[in-house]
């Protein structure tokens, strides 16, 4: 199994290495066009900055291929499977320029713990959710941070720098086709 690993480095070597420790083999992605031949993929990153190529990659994700394909984004990078780009999920997200902080998730239900305390870059927040969508995990104050609609997973807060980690043992099961 390999997935590629899309947006800011220093948090797709994060995603690699907690990915590989699962036993999943990771490659990077510097274009669109290198999506061929991958069984799933991550996205993350802190703003359009990260994604010079957006409207290539919006494109690319299109595509019906990948409306069937695992798919995990982090951090601003979940803005890139909302509504108003790819449309692979149905939901609207906007992100609130403020320096990083925590915050305790107060229910993540299908994790191992019961809370979890996540990194978030800026106020992101999911709104306009449709009834299809599962939300995995909220906080009080911002709502929904864990979304999931079919095979695609968005996290407002970023994994990469969140200490617990489950979330990527959530992706691992939408990979294996075990949840």
């Amino acid at each position: 199994m390999l997935i590629g690993l899309a947006g800011r480095r220093q948090f797709g070597e994060q995603h690699r290495q907690e990915m590989q420790a699962l036993g999943i083999d990771c490659q990077w992605v510097s274009s669109p066009n290198d999506l061929d031949n991958l069984d799933g993929l991550i996205l993350s990153g802190l703003g359009s900055s990260d994604w010079s190529d957006l409207p290539d990659w919006i494109n690319r994700l299109k595509d019906p291929l990948w409306q069937q394909r695992p798919l995990f984004a982090d951090g601003w990078a979940c803005s890139i499977l909302s509504k108003s780009k790819t449309a692979l999920m149905d939901y609207h997200y906007s992100v609130h320029k403020r320096d990083k902080y925590t915050a305790e998730l107060i229910s993540a239900p299908s994790w191992e713990t019961e809370r979890l305390v996540a990194v978030f870059s800026g106020f992101a927040t999911f709104h306009d959710i449709a009834p299809n969508i599962a939300v995995l995990a909220h906080n009080k104050r911002r709502g929904a941070v864990v979304l999931r609609q079919g095979n695609a997973l968005a996290c407002a807060f970023l994994a990469a720098c969140t200490k617990n980690k489950e979330i990527y043992r959530y992706f691992k099961g939408i990979l294996e086709r075990k949840l």
